[in-house]
């Protein structure tokens, strides 16, 4: 049993109408990401992340999990790996923020199609987009992504999972002060220190 996820369990043992769960076939569910997230040395050098990945799985598949994932932190400290493993094991879309404001630019249909979804979705390297400028106006599609999301989060507790290279500071100098507060009130943050760049160490 994963000591994070047997933690999850036994602070929810004594809660009134937890549903009942499976505990050991949960845990071989995240039993190979985790052997894969071993591998690769993030619960030694960003146990941040770790914790943060294996608290959502199990709180999810426990059906006690609210908010999503805002995991922060520099280049190559394992922030998409992490997410990218959470969006295989529990099927969810996952969003690379570059690409979603090119998907804008050719299709504003189809970008909002993909944002205004009931469910679950993956949005990977926020702020890695670039700033729009339509007709002299300057806009931050994203920051109206974060807003819609939040609003889906609200009405039907969707959540959103997110990770930035950008600091919370950043976040709210770069997107303002209203989107920061709502990602910061639909988002468990997960702040990672500056760590060894996993890509480099291999």
């Amino acid at each position: 049993m994963i000591p994070k996820f047997q933690k999850v369990l036994n602070d929810l043992k004594d809660r009134e109408n937890r549903p009942k769960v499976d505990a050991e076939t949960i845990n071989d569910e995240i039993r190979i990401s985790t052997a894969k997230l071993l591998e690769a040395g993030l619960t030694a050098r960003n146990p941040v992340i770790f914790d943060a990945m294996v608290l959502y799985l199990a709180e999810t598949k426990l059906e006690c999990r609210r908010k999503g994932l805002l995991i922060c932190g520099g280049v190559g400290t394992g922030k998409t790996t992490a997410l990218e493993m959470i969006a295989a094991i529990r099927r969810l879309h996952i969003y690379y923020a570059d690409e979603l404001l090119r998907d804008f630019v050719d299709s504003s249909t189809a970008f909002w199609e993909k944002m205004d979804v009931r469910e679950d979705i993956v949005i990977d390297d926020l702020g890695d987009e670039v700033t729009l400028n339509h007709y002299g106006n300057k806009s931050e599609k994203m920051a109206e992504v974060i807003i819609s999301r939040y609003r889906i989060f609200q009405s039907c507790g969707a959540r959103t999972l997110i990770t930035t290279n950008l600091t919370v500071k950043e976040i709210n100098e770069r997107y303002g002060r209203r989107v920061y507060s709502r990602l910061i009130e639909m988002c468990q943050l997960a702040g990672v220190s500056n760590g060894v760049d996993l890509r480099r160490d291999k």
